[in-house]
C-alpha cells in the first residue's frame, strides 16, 4: 500500500510530477535509496520551489529534497 507513496532518490524531477499527479490530491512522496530505505520527503512545494530556482526536470531530487524530517515508529 505503501509502496505507491515511494520515489528513488536518483528519480528526476519530472519523474517526481509524474507520481505527484498520479497520487493527487496527495502532495508528498517519500523518497528511497536503492536499499528502499527513507532518505527524505518531497512535497509539490518542494518541486515548485526547485524549479524556481533553475533545475532541470532532468535534475535528480536527491540534490533538493528535504532530507530533515519527523517520523513516528511503530510501537
Amino acid at each position: 500500500m505503501v509502496e505507491k507513496y515511494l520515489i528513488k532518490e536518483s528519480e528526476s524531477v519530472k519523474e517526481a510530477l509524474i507520481k505527484l499527479e498520479t497520487l493527487s490530491p496527495v502532495l508528498l512522496i517519500l523518497a528511497v535509496d536503492s536499499d528502499g530505505m527513507l532518505t527524505g520527503l518531497l512535497t509539490d512545494g518542494d518541486v515548485r520551489r526547485a524549479l524556481l530556482e533553475g533545475r532541470d526536470l532532468s535534475d535528480p531530487i536527491e540534490s533538493f529534497m528535504n532530507r530533515t524530517f519527523k517520523y513516528l515508529q511503530k510501537n
